[in-house]
C-alpha cells in the first residue's frame, strides 16, 4: 500500500470513527 492510499484510508477511518462517536446509533457497526 503506497503512502497516498494509506493517507486516504486513514482519513476515511478517522472520519467514520468520528461519525460513530458523534452518533451513538452507529455503535453497532464498530
Amino acid at each position: 500500500m503506497n503512502r497516498r492510499n494509506f493517507l486516504k484510508f486513514n482519513a476515511l477511518t478517522l472520519a467514520s470513527m468520528g461519525v460513530a462517536y458523534a452518533n451513538p446509533m452507529h455503535d453497532m457497526h464498530s
